[in-house]
């Protein structure tokens, strides 16, 4: 009842009173700490918007950059596709030209066995050639022998 009536008259025990001041202590300085930690908040959040304000200036030459690298970039295709439909034409024009290649090298191997064999019939003719001329020359020196024995024999006079 003493409790009571000191309380309401706004009166409390020493200790009570001790431990309010040492919350209240507490209180305040959590709350200095809160004031400090919402001050440096501020000052990052005006560190960011600064950066923001800054990225928003530079922003419309990165944008015109990026335009002129994706133009870029579509020439660069176009011209891609362009290159890469002349390298099938010239890829498909060597395959015909590789195969006329292969034509080409199996008619001149037939022809250089056909040379060879020319060759060799030629060869033959010659020696044939060399042995009638062999024969036409002996069959010569042999008339002339006789020609002149015969013509000697039928001279007058001897």
């Amino acid at each position: 009842m003493v409790r009571r009536m000191l309380r309401s008259l706004g009166l409390v025990r020493v200790g009570r009173l001790t431990n309010a001041e040492e919350r209240v202590r507490k209180a305040e300085a959590r709350s200095t700490k809160q004031a400090h930690s919402v001050e440096e908040a501020r000052e990052e959040a005006r560190a960011w918007r600064q950066k923001f304000e800054k990225a928003r200036e530079e922003l419309p030459p990165w944008k015109q950059r990026v335009e002129e690298a994706q133009k870029a970039l579509k020439r660069e295709e176009h011209a891609r596709a362009r290159d890469s439909e002349r390298f099938e034409k010239v890829k498909s024009a060597f395959g015909r030209r590789a195969i006329d290649v292969e034509a080409l090298q199996k008619r001149l191997a037939e022809t250089e066995r056909e040379l060879v064999v020319a060759r060799e019939h030629l060869m033959a003719v010659e020696v044939k050639l060399d042995i009638l001329e062999g024969a036409a020359n002996v069959l010569d020196a042999r008339t002339r022998a006789v020609v002149t024995r015969v013509s000697t024999e039928n001279a007058p006079g001897v």
